[in-house]
Formats: C-alpha cells, structure tokens, sequence
C-alpha cells in the first residue's frame, strides 16, 4: 500500500479515533440533517415540536412561523453543537483504570456488557448553524453537519480485552463479522413558510437543499481470527474520499411538512420531515479498497489497492447508496396548566437505515417555569431506545437579547453522556 494512500486512510479514520477518545464530551441531538440551533430547545429535551417559534422552528415545526405567537423577527448567531456516546464500556471505565493493569475480573464484567449490549459502539457529531432566523412567516436555516459512529462486535472487543486466547485462556476463533464504521458531512440550506389554514390550525413547508462534502464508509465481511492453525483471514472493505475529492461529493432537495393546531389550553404540533428527498451522493470523487488480506504460516497476501468507487460490489454499493437523509415522524403536544408554567411532549421516531446517527426513538416531557420573566428555566426527562435523558436549561432574557443554555445527562447502551449548548439569539429563545 503506497504512502498516499496510508495517509488518506489515516486522514478518513482519524474521526472514529476520536470518536472512542472524545465521545462522553459535551453534546446535543442531532435528529435530522438539519440541526436545532436553540439551546432553550435543549433544556426542554427538544420536545417542541408544538412549541417552537421564530428561527428554532425551521428545524422543528415550520408551521410555527404562522402561529400569532411567533415573534415578527428573530435570529441567532453561528453556534456549534456536539452529540456523543461511547459504550457500554464508557471512557469512565477506562480512566478508574489509566496506569494500571486491568484485572481479568473487571475485563470480564466488561465483557459481559459488551455481549448484552450487541457490541461496542461510539458515535459522534457536530452541527454548525452559521445563522437561523424568521421574518414574520418565513424562516431560514443553514447548517452543516458531520458525524460518525463505529461498531465492534463482541469477538472484536474479547480480542482487543484478552488476546487470542480469549477470556477463557484457551486459544480460540474470533469472528469480527458484523463491525462497522460511518461518517459523512452534509451543508443544507433551508426556507420555511407557516401560515393559517383555518382559525385554529396552522401549516409550515421547509424546503431544503443539501450538498454532500465528505463519506466514509466500511463493513466487515468476514474476518476471522484462527487459532488452530494460527491465520488471520482481514475483509474490511472501506469507501472513502479519494484525490479527486471536492467540496460537492453529491446533491439533492427534500422537503418537510408541519401542523400546528392551537386549542383551548392545549397545543398540537407534527411534522414529517423528508417528505421527499432526492440527495444523491456523487462517488466520482471517491475511492474504494477490498481491504482484503490472509496470513498464515505459509501465506502473507494483501489487497489494500485503491480502485475508483465503481469498482465496489453491488452488495457493498447497496450499503453507501442507502446512505441518505431519511424521513422523521414527531408529534407534540403543550399545555399551560397554570400561567407560570408550560408543559411539553414529544414522540419521535425515524428510519433507522438511513443517513443518520443518535437514538431511533424518543418519547420525553419537558417543563418550563416563567416565575421571573427575565429568567425563565426549563427542565426535561427522555426515553430513548437506548437509554434515559434528563436535563434542564435557562434563558436570560434582556430585552430582545437572549442567552440560553441547555445541559442534560444521557445514560444507556452508548454509556454516559454529557450535552450542552449555549445561544445567543435576538427576538426569541
């Protein structure tokens, strides 16, 4: 394998190095391509999907513009938000034990965890809003995002854990099949429109236009570890970005549709987002390798050359051409059962085999206290499908000047994470 390619490898892995290094690190959601720019957002558990307003419903509920309640202009500045998770081996586990030799016991209870939990898996993700803001019904957006997440089966993590001779201390067969490794960059613009369909309902449209800059993709499809006779059989086949590789890497429109519906004492929100959606990734200026090689005591081949991305299997193509925005379902309701105090919900879900990292599934409530106007607090609890989230966040509210802050603590198959997110915003939160 020549020294460029080692270096571009290197250059296209180097995130997921950092995703098991860095991943219990601050951290927000990232639902969509299009990420949230309100912290306030994050101190309810992002369950607004009834309650969001002037440039923090583009990426929630566009129908949210046309509500009389939406501010006539808003805007928040360039803000950078992180989503993270690492486990269930956590990277607290790894530090109660930096320095010293980990004893057989512990690696084994860590084991244990791996296998109950499909593995070991980390993610990470950033989305950075350069500006979010609304004129009276119309709202505007425009973000990029990158994020990746890596899987190692529980072969994978007894190898690294105890060696070829296993937990056990007998030699034995691993099968890493089944481990993974993702990550992509995506820039979207988005124009949102909210107007009243009838006294009481409310309609929003976003329409969006993203542009694909970076994909890094690899399965294995096979390696197997031997121990009786001693071989290595490695099938790691990756796509990833080659020297033609430019800032437009693929292109295509979507659009999102949302309801809000303004009751008695109660609001109702949804939205289905990608709708339609026809991003297509361009993999002209990408590379593929088979990432194949066998070792044993008389055989030492390899396969690490790099082809052009139409080189790749149909079953392997089928993986990256898959890798697009797919669509996300959320409804919401809000209450205010007394003046000084608002209640939200959400439920969520999403396409699982699309282009997306985080939770699948999300059912949460969130509350925020106005006792003082200048001060108002939130806090939230969320059910995931891999885990439970709590939180809480403030606004302080000067004038048309706001700074608000969102911190929430999320534990689960990925382990314990930290998130957080700071705004500044003008004519709302």
């Amino acid at each position: 394998m020549n020294r460029t390619l080692e270096h571009r490898l290197a250059s296209s892995l180097i995130v997921f190095g950092l995703v098991f290094v860095l991943a219990p690190s601050a951290a927000t959601p990232l639902h969509a391509q299009l990420p949230q720019a309100s912290a306030a957002a994050l101190g309810m558990g992002y369950n607004t999907t009834a309650t969001a307003r002037g440039f923090a419903a583009v990426a929630s509920n566009p129908a949210g513009l046309g509500v009389p309640d939406s501010p006539g202009f808003s805007l928040a500045i360039p803000a950078l938000a992180v989503e993270a998770g690492f486990g269930p081996i956590s990277r607290g586990d790894l530090l109660d034990w930096d320095g010293r030799l980990v004893s057989s016991d512990v690696k084994s209870s860590w084991l244990e965890r791996v296998i109950g939990s499909d593995g070991q898996a980390g993610s990470i993700g950033a989305g950075v809003t350069g500006i979010a803001m609304n004129m009276g019904p119309i709202g505007f957006q425009l973000s990029s995002t990158a994020a990746g997440a890596a899987r190692l089966n529980a072969d994978a993590v007894e190898l690294i854990l105890f060696g070829n001779a296993g937990r056990t201390g007998s030699a034995r067969d691993f099968d890493l099949d089944g481990s993974t490794v993702d990550g992509y960059v995506i820039s979207t613009a988005a124009l949102s429109w909210g107007f009243r369909a009838t006294q009481s309902l409310y309609l929003g449209v976003t329409g969006t236009y993203s542009i694909g800059t970076g994909l890094v993709v690899g399965r294995d499809g096979g390696t197997l570890v031997r121990s009786d006779p001693l071989s290595v059989q490695f099938e790691f086949p990756m796509l990833f970005p080659g020297e033609d590789f430019s800032f437009d890497n693929g292109s295509g429109m979507g659009l999102d549709l949302g309801a809000v519906w303004v009751g008695s004492g109660m609001t109702v929100g949804a939205t289905i987002q990608n709708v339609v959606n026809n991003f297509e990734w361009d993999l002209a200026g990408f590379s593929y390798v088979a990432g194949e090689a066998l070792y044993d005591q008389d055989t030492s081949e390899s396969d690490f050359d790099e082809q052009p991305a139409d080189a790749m299997p149909q079953g392997f193509r089928d993986v990256v051409d898959n890798l697009t925005p797919g669509r996300v379902y959320s409804l919401g309701v809000a209450m205010t059962p007394h003046r000084l105090i608002r209640l939200a919900a959400d439920v969520r879900t999403r396409s699982s085999d699309r282009l997306a990292f985080g939770p699948d599934f999300h059912l949460g409530v969130g509350a925020e206290l106005l006792a003082l106007s200048f001060l108002p607090l939130r806090t939230h609890v969320v059910v995931l499908d891999d885990g439970i989230q709590v939180g809480g966040g403030a606004s302080l509210v000067l004038g048309p000047v706001n700074l608000s802050g969102g911190l929430a603590l999320r534990t689960g198959d990925l382990g314990d994470a930290t998130l957080g997110m700071v705004t500044l915003s003008f004519g709302a939160n």
